[in-house]
């Protein structure tokens, strides 16, 4: 049998006979679907729809098995998300917001503070906005990875991140209840990673990681209004995603339903 064939083999059944194969799961949120309006003093708003996310998939631990690791692969992916957002006063909201990463529901909170034209109860055809948010979210998923038949252990992996995030917002009013809008955008991941081996209740083996992910992107949305209340959009985002020494930049689209009140 050539090297090559024996060396796959043997690392196959190492993985497969020796331990399980470790491997978690972290969702970064690409699309925005945020206006460059507030809502106005006491109003409110309600979206849902689909958001385009990067799925990163952390480091692979072997145990018994030293020097065999995976590099975060990131690949694109879509979750369900609701936001609802509320007026504080003419130039500033409060958002907030779930959506679903990996069997979890991953909150967030953002503040918006308009610098630049009128809130959307009050926006006119030709109007011009521009609006600054920082936001921040949590992330925690907790996953039994496997079962090793060799030994009976049971391994499970958790993980939690800390989101922080920051956006530009230029909109542009060509007629009433229409607009479009976009501009840069930067979150940040800060995670730790844990994957425990037990031997019943007890931990025999142990390995953390900390880290972060960064996205750095921008988008383009257009968003229209359905009679006085509803409205739907529709947007385009382009982020570079990088997470240790792995980078991808995506394309996604993303889109929504809501209601004004």
């Amino acid at each position: 049998m050539k090297p090559t064939i024996l060396f796959a083999v043997s690392t196959v059944a190492a993985c497969v006979l020796l331990t399980a194969c470790s491997d978690i799961e972290l969702d970064t949120v690409l699309s925005r679907l945020d206006s460059a309006e507030t809502v106005g003093a006491r109003g409110f708003s309600l979206d849902v729809g689909a958001k385009s996310t990067a799925t990163i998939g952390l480091d692979e631990y072997v145990d018994s098995v030293p020097g065999i690791e995976k590099h975060p692969e990131i690949s694109s992916s879509y979750t369900p998300y609701t936001d609802l957002t509320f007026g504080l006063g003419n130039r500033v909201d409060l958002q907030a917001g779930v959506t679903l990463g990996y069997g979890t529901l991953n909150p967030t909170l953002r503040g918006k503070v308009q610098l630049v034209g009128d809130p959307a109860s009050q926006v006119k055809a030709g109007s011009f906005s521009m609006s600054a948010t920082l936001g921040v979210g949590y992330v925690s998923i907790k996953e039994n990875d496997g079962y090793s038949y060799s030994t009976g252990d049971d391994y499970i992996a958790d993980l939690s991140a800390i989101r922080s995030d920051a956006a530009l917002i230029f909109g542009l009013y060509p007629q009433d209840r229409m607009k479009m809008y976009g501009g840069p955008f930067y979150s940040r991941y800060d995670y730790d990673y844990t994957w425990r081996r037990y031997s019943g209740s007890t931990v025999v083996d142990r390995y953390k990681q900390s880290g972060s992910a960064e996205v750095v992107g921008a988008n383009f949305a257009f968003w229209r209004g359905l009679g006085k209340r509803w409205h739907w959009q529709i947007e385009l985002v382009t982020a570079r995603v990088a997470a240790e020494q792995e980078a991808r930049t995506l394309s996604q689209l993303g889109f929504s339903f809501g209601r004004n009140w």
